[in-house]
């Protein structure tokens, strides 16, 4: 009787010949189905009466969904002017009469996720330039021998914000540099990575230029005095005069048409986002705790074979500014 709906079970039982109550409820227990004793009494009463029970719903059966289609495009002109609301002030704002849970699942349905909101440095169309011809001159590179450098800055606390956007389509917020309490300055390659230097100073070209010492002997253990190039922007106290002399005297292999604005194609920008996203799950409060907690974080998420997918994304990156003239990626 599997094959058959509780109505088609019960009419067959019927034709049969079982027709007291008893024997139609054990009949339809032994099938599988189950059914309210109140429920089957009536549907005997329409079987006495009609020879045949059927079903009367009409469409679809079960609750109303609270969520409606209004409430829906309630919620999608919502976020076209609030997008940095959550579904608690989703709810509120509209007074819907379902969960919070209910309006995630929505926004789940049509792509919006709950993510913090990017920042990145303003493209202007000379950088724009820049960038195209960096892409092209290098679109055919071997990465392999390229270490990554880059500096970052930690605040204790910091957080960034977040609203609903699609994966495909994040927003940006513009922002600009400013003091925090410790700066990280490392590199990043396909073989591995060096120390993490950690300072509470600021940057200084004087600084940089004892810094750099360390990391050029790192890179000269990684790759056993074989010939390797770094990358890293052009912040002023990476050009300045006696980096200049000091790269010059020391012999030291520089890509010296990195384009500006372009942190996207620095490597080493994913293993700071990756860094501050732990961070701010331990909810440090002491300059100690957050020195131990990015060392720690940093030898993990450097190791090579971790750093290798990262580095073989360097082609695509170049593909992606290509494709976008010169703007913007989703790197």
């Amino acid at each position: 009787m599997d094959r058959y709906d509780v109505n088609d079970a019960i009419n067959i039982l019927w034709k049969c010949g079982i027709r007291t109550f008893p024997s139609l409820l054990m009949y339809l227990n032994k099938g599988g189905y189950k059914i309210q004793e109140r429920t089957l009494r009536n549907k005997i009463d329409e079987l006495m009466k009609n020879g045949f029970v059927s079903d009367h719903r009409q469409g679809q059966s079960g609750r109303k969904p609270l969520l409606t289609q209004r409430h829906k495009n309630q919620i999608d002109a919502l976020l076209k002017r609030e997008p940095e609301f959550n579904a608690a002030e989703i709810k509120r704002e509209l007074n819907l009469p379902c969960t919070q849970k209910a309006i995630r699942e929505y926004l789940n349905q049509v792509g919006l996720k709950f993510m913090r909101i990017l920042t990145a440095p303003r493209i202007t169309p000379k950088h724009k330039e820049k960038r195209l011809n960096f892409a092209r001159s290098h679109r055919h590179d071997n990465w392999n021998n390229t270490f990554f450098l880059d500096e970052s800055t930690f605040c204790i606390g910091s957080h960034r914000h977040s609203c609903y956007q699609r994966p495909n389509d994040r927003r940006y917020s513009e922002t600009f540099k400013h003091p925090s309490k410790i700066h990280l300055l490392g590199m990043i390659s396909f073989k591995g990575a060096s120390q993490l230097i950690i300072f509470e100073e600021n940057l200084t070209a004087k600084l940089f230029e004892g810094f750099l010492g360390k990391l050029k002997k790192d890179g000269e253990k990684l790759y056993l005095r074989k010939k390797f190039r770094i990358a890293m922007d052009k912040d002023p106290k990476h050009t300045a005069h006696r980096i200049d002399d000091y790269i010059k005297k020391n012999n030291i292999d520089i890509l010296n048409d990195w384009p500006p604005s372009s942190p996207d194609l620095n490597l080493i920008e994913n293993i700071w986002g990756l860094i501050e996203k732990e961070i701010q799950k331990l909810h440090i409060k002491t300059l100690y705790s957050l020195k131990r907690a990015v060392r720690s974080i940093w030898v993990r998420l450097t190791r090579p074979e971790r750093l290798r997918s990262l580095i073989y994304s360097m082609e695509d990156r170049l593909k992606a500014v290509l494709a976008s003239k010169g703007g913007r990626t989703r790197y």
